[in-house]
């Protein structure tokens, strides 16, 4: 019979698998370290260092919610916030790999000194994927009933599963210009800055969460503490790349919401 603890085994075993074939035909380049400074690997070793942590404080900013509402309001409680959030994956999942992809185009220009075509980059990439959540997320708010009803079934309809599918999607369209501020602020060589903010988050989110969920006793204080978590991280990681002279207005990146952008975007390889 399959458990908790076996799930959990499996999931280590296949990693752990995945990463020693990626070491032993030599995907992660370690041969390289040898023509390294003890400065760079230094370095490295510093980012990875800060960049764990990130990874680890943003695992559990996204599941504190989960245990706050379970303590405050009870599994009911807890069943529907599940129900209603699962299709945040829809967004998530994209991001993610559009993320992932600019990443090192956004670090070469930067280490090329390319500041101009570094924000010009970023700016298309949240543009791009803020114009990709829109149909998804019209979609969500006029069939959120329905897509709960195939979801959970009947009985979570007439609960704020629904209504919290659509907030929760709304505030989606902030995810590109929060985690692409984020990359940029890897990629100048700062990524203590993102650990910090991530704690900011959780902070913000874990009182945000005790104190309205204590006096209004209503599931949908998550979704405050979740807005001014958000708007928090954008606040910080914006301040940073202005600190260090990467200098992106955000009017001009929503000022490309345009399907012209998506045709540029693809005919000039992301650029």
């Amino acid at each position: 019979m399959i458990d908790l603890q076996m799930t959990i085994l499996a999931y280590l075993v296949s990693n752990g698998i995945a990463s020693l074939v990626g070491l032993f035909l030599g995907w992660g380049d370690v041969y390289k370290l040898k023509f390294r400074s003890k400065k760079v690997v230094k370095e490295i070793i510093s980012f990875g260092k800060f960049s764990v942590g990130t990874n680890l404080s943003a695992t559990l900013l996204g599941s504190v919610d989960t245990y706050i509402i379970n303590f405050m309001l009870g599994p009911t409680a807890l069943a529907v916030f599940n129900t209603g959030i699962r299709l945040l994956q829809v967004v998530e999942i994209p991001l993610l790999s559009f993320a992932s992809t600019a990443m090192p185009t956004l670090s070469t220009l930067y280490n090329q000194g390319n500041q101009e075509e570094l924000v010009k980059v970023a700016k298309k990439y949240i543009a791009i994927v803020t114009i990709l959540f829109i149909p998804m997320i019209v979609l969500s708010f006029l069939f959120g009933d329905l897509a709960v009803w195939i979801l959970a079934g009947s009985k979570y309809v007439y609960t704020e599963a629904p209504n919290l599918l659509r907030l929760f999607m709304i505030l989606s369209l902030l995810y590109p210009l929060d985690r692409f501020l984020a990359l940029m602020v890897d990629v100048i060589h700062k990524p203590q800055v993102n650990l910090l903010k991530v704690l900011c988050m959780l902070a913000i989110n874990i009182v945000v969460d005790v104190v309205c969920i204590y006096y209004f006793k209503s599931i949908y204080c998550v979704v405050f503490g979740a807005i001014l978590a958000l708007l928090t991280a954008i606040a910080i990681s914006y301040h940073t790349l202005k600190k260090y002279y990467i200098r992106i207005s955000l009017i001009d990146i929503y000022k490309q919401l345009s399907f012209t952008t998506i045709k540029s975007f693809i005919f000039n390889n992301g650029k």
